[in-house]
């Protein structure tokens, strides 16, 4: 049976047969994981720097070619969507480009709010009224009219945008308020120094027309009105003018028992009145000099 050419020919193949190499496999699939690695290492080198080449044509692109305020507003009115004017965004260049041209954009459109604020500070510096709740808005309208408007092309250069007009717009209104307080207090000023006047005006025929008793009856109108303006007045002011009335009451008695004394002759010299009125009498004016500094 061993002669059998049958099983020759299988014994012949089986010793004709090589074992499996195990450590040969794991090394080829090892190579082939390793080659694998490499490949896509340079493919994202390749795209990385495809995509940085990209990114620098864009910028350079739009450098000049960068939509200005002038084209945006012509485009409105020609009907034209005016973001054709800007790059596309769907590709590495034209993002790039985007990103770039929007930045110049918005460097304009915060140029123009500046010029609109400083015709704004103008108006506050020359005296003329002020209308804060119109500021208010102009401000409003510049940041997000032109904040809303830029939004469109590039959100982040957007935010940027409003966040430095809302600041500088903060402080004009600041300076608003300064000015619209500073204002405030000159018109009240006017009017106290007017209330005065005319009460110092008015003070010799309420003296001369009434006793004390219907006098100080008069006068308190006058007084309270004096008040009324000093209490709107800063800290300050309300010092000054706190005592303004009886000083002004104070002026207008004296004045008027000495041209009595002058006029009647009630004493004989000067030295006589002096005298007397140290001692609390001035004639038929007496009353009234006894309210001095009431």
């Amino acid at each position: 049976m061993a002669d059998n050419p049958r099983y020759q020919r299988q014994n012949i193949m089986l010793a004709e047969t090589q074992p499996l190499q195990f450590a040969d496999i794991k090394e080829s699939i090892a190579s082939s994981k390793s080659l694998q690695s490499s490949l896509d290492r340079i493919s994202k080198f390749a795209f990385e720097q495809a995509e940085e080449t990209a990114k620098k044509a864009g910028a350079a692109y739009a450098v000049t070619n960068r939509p200005t305020l002038q084209q945006y507003a012509e485009a409105i009115q020609n009907n034209i969507d005016p973001e054709t004017l800007f790059s596309e965004d769907y590709t590495v260049f034209g993002q790039a480009a985007r990103e770039v041209q929007a930045v110049g954009f918005r460097t304009e459109l915060e140029t123009e709010a500046r010029s609109e604020m400083s015709k704004i500070k103008s108006v506050i510096k020359s005296g003329l009224p002020i209308n804060r709740e119109e500021i208010q808005s102009k401000l409003n309208g510049l940041v997000n009219g032109y904040g809303n408007t830029l939004a469109k092309v590039s959100p982040d250069q957007a935010l940027k945008f409003k966040a430095s007009i809302s600041a500088q717009g903060y402080e004009l209104l600041e300076s608003v308020d300064a000015e619209i307080a500073k204002e405030y207090v000159a018109n009240n000023l006017m009017k106290l120094d007017e209330d005065i006047r005319n009460f110092q005006t008015d003070l010799p025929d309420l003296i001369k027309n009434n006793n004390p008793a219907d006098f100080a009856v008069k006068v308190q109108p006058y007084i309270n009105g004096i008040k009324t303006r000093g209490a709107m007045l800063p800290a300050e002011y309300k010092l000054k003018y706190a005592n303004k009335h009886q000083e002004v009451i104070d002026d207008a008695i004296m004045d008027t028992i000495v041209t009595n004394l002058t006029d009647k002759k009630t004493f004989t010299n000067d030295y006589e009145v002096i005298n007397n009125l140290n001692q609390g009498i001035a004639g038929d004016m007496t009353d009234y000099f006894g309210m001095l500094g009431v």
